[in-house]
């Protein structure tokens, strides 16, 4: 199979089951079909996930393509520039989430120790309150820095920031459903993925 295809392929697989194994859809039919234990859902998705993108980076790996274009020179500089601010957002971004919620380790303890969960709090705290997707600005940002360029990986690069882009909205339309007009209005007021240089002023 032409590397191409097989690169556009795997990647495809890839980002759809992501997304499908975690809409509410998806959810409902779980906590129907075995009740509490749907609890394990979030831990499960983030060991499948992983294990299954580490396999596919192999295939990448594997396919690596021919060279296209080098970060060299001056373009270093922003590259590693973007690199470090991507780390500055993943790294502030992990101090305002709540990460045993977001492995799902928090729900599987809440299983065993037989609590209800908590309810889902919203926050603008933090770099929440300059952006509103600090790990997807990162993850665009190492997506299209982190590597050099070559035949295959501009396919998997531009397939997985379309699917970022795409999961955002997604995202976005479930916060809303969740929080209501409290999401709206900071849809309204703060950026999805690029701080404003200042804040807006007083209405």
């Amino acid at each position: 199979m032409n590397d191409l295809v097989l690169t556009a392929l795997a990647a495809t697989l890839w980002c759809a089951l992501h997304s499908l194994l975690i809409t509410p859809g998806f959810e409902a039919w779980l906590q129907r079909r075995v009740g509490p234990r749907a609890a394990w859902h979030r831990l499960a998705y983030t060991l499948f996930s992983t294990i299954t993108l580490i396999a596919v980076w192999f295939l990448f790996h594997r396919h690596p393509g021919d060279p296209l274009w080098q970060w060299h020179g001056p373009w270093q500089l922003l590259r590693w520039t973007l690199l470090l601010a991507a780390a500055t957002l993943g790294w502030l971004g992990a101090r305002r989430y709540d990460g045993g919620v977001l492995l799902g380790l928090q729900q599987v303890r809440d299983l065993r120790a037989g609590r209800t969960p908590p309810p889902p709090r919203f926050s603008r705290d933090g770099v929440l309150g300059l952006i509103r997707h600090p790990w997807y600005a990162a993850g665009l940002l190492i997506l299209a820095v982190g590597l050099d360029y070559t035949t295959t990986n501009v396919v998997w690069r531009g397939i997985f920031v379309l699917y970022l882009l795409v999961g955002t909205q997604l995202e976005e339309r479930k916060l809303v459903r969740t929080f209501g007009d409290d999401y709206r209005a900071y849809q309204r007021e703060v950026p999805a993925f690029l701080p404003r240089l200042r804040r807006p002023g007083p209405r």
